[in-house]
């Protein structure tokens, strides 16, 4: 939140111009994908054991620390204010060239920084809250080394009263972190609800599906949105209009469509009936 100048209450015009100067960041979080065209892997795991150092041993030895976890739970104190550091390595996929790298935390408490090979990606404040970043021009092939540094008990954490609630200072890669890679045509947003008719007998899939798009980077293409939805036996439905053309000319491209669904089975709790939608951008 950048504000230009300070506001008077008194004065409205101020007020109106001050608020037009906002400029609201909106944190991006793209679905992770399951597959992508020409990678062996999209996503890669980096939970599991990485290098840790207190702010007392930044220059002696770093032990280990598992991925997710409280530091706390694992024999390590970090003073309130004070700061300590997660390191590990990983490899890129040789597949991922020309393609976005991406990397998502689940949870850090409560205040990170985030650097890869030694640069700063950026920061977040929040022990609970979803956050990722582009480090497509920091990775390089081959080996990479990824740096974590968090501080204990900063004001999000005295905002939620995490620490005092559990009476112990809660701290460090809390969730899991996760690689990723998207084509630079890909699909940047999606959200769904279903609605049945007034028989309740058939429903529709209203969708809404952004597909993001780098002119910088990329090349302007129309694309295709594919729907698949499979019954719990793996065996795919009957729909009518699960495909939907979208013309790529600009950074975010939107749709919206609905996607309808003969008498599928209802869900409730003696009968939990769960469908797979896998959405494809082609």
């Amino acid at each position: 939140l950048q504000v230009s100048h300070l506001l008077s209450v008194q004065d409205p015009d101020s007020l109106r111009q001050g608020i037009r100067a906002m400029n609201f960041d909106v944190p991006v979080l793209s679905p992770v994908p399951s597959a992508v065209s020409g990678t062996k892997d999209a996503s890669i795991s980096l939970n599991g054991t990485w290098k840790f150092l207190t702010e007392k041993g930044y220059q002696g030895r770093a032990g280990d620390i598992e991925v997710p976890g409280e530091w706390e739970m694992q024999g390590y104190h970090v003073e309130k204010g004070k700061s300590a550091i997660y390191r590990r390595s990983f490899i890129l996929p040789s597949d991922w060239e020309g393609n976005i790298v991406r990397i998502r935390f689940d949870g850090v408490s409560s205040y990170g920084v985030v650097k890869v090979n030694g640069i700063i990606i950026g920061s977040h404040e929040g022990s609970f809250a979803t956050f990722e970043f582009d480090i497509t021009n920091a990775v390089r092939p081959g080996e990479n080394m990824l740096e974590v540094e968090v501080q204990c008990e900063t004001v999000s954490d005295l905002l939620a009263c995490t620490s005092q609630y559990a009476a112990h200072p809660v701290g460090g890669i809390l969730r899991k972190v996760t690689l990723y890679t998207l084509p630079q045509i890909n699909i940047s947003d999606f959200s769904w609800d279903v609605k049945f008719d007034e028989h309740y007998r058939d429903a529709s899939i209203i969708f809404n599906c952004k597909v993001g798009f780098n002119p910088k980077t990329g090349k302007k293409s129309a694309v295709t949105l594919e729907f698949d939805i499979q019954d719990p036996n793996g065996q795919t439905l009957r729909m009518e209009g699960n495909t939907f053309k979208v013309p790529v000319s600009k950074s975010t491209s939107e749709v919206d469509g609905s996607i309808h669904v003969m008498a599928p089975g209802k869900w409730d709790p003696e009968h939990p009936i769960l469908y797979l939608l896998t959405t494809s951008l082609v």
